[in-house]
């Protein structure tokens, strides 16, 4: 079967990790970690809806398929819900393997 991909599209998987015990709470791969050519995405929320409970963890983005570049960061906002705490939000950048 030939790659669904277009030139310039990649497939991401997204695995997050809990924090606490670096034991695997959830993995996210679909539509929204398959951008087309020069797309931005962005996953809201990802810790609540992907991997509810979990407050505190880490993530590891793997290419599947494709071959296009990609970048990846996150932010972190400083508290759980609108109002609570600062609301500032932490960039964290990318950090190769």
């Amino acid at each position: 079967m030939a790659d669904p991909l277009g030139p310039g599209d990649v497939r991401l998987r997204i695995e997050i990790f809990r924090a606490d015990t670096g034991a695997l709470a959830a993995t996210v791969e679909g539509p929204e970690t398959t951008p087309s050519a020069a797309a931005w995405t962005q996953i809201d929320r990802i810790l609540e809806t992907r991997a509810p409970g979990v407050t505190s963890a880490y993530a590891r983005v793997s290419r599947v398929m494709g071959d296009a570049p990609f970048l990846v960061y996150a932010v972190v906002n400083d508290g759980a819900r609108g109002g609570e705490r600062s609301g500032d939000g932490a960039y964290v950048p990318m950090a190769v393997e």
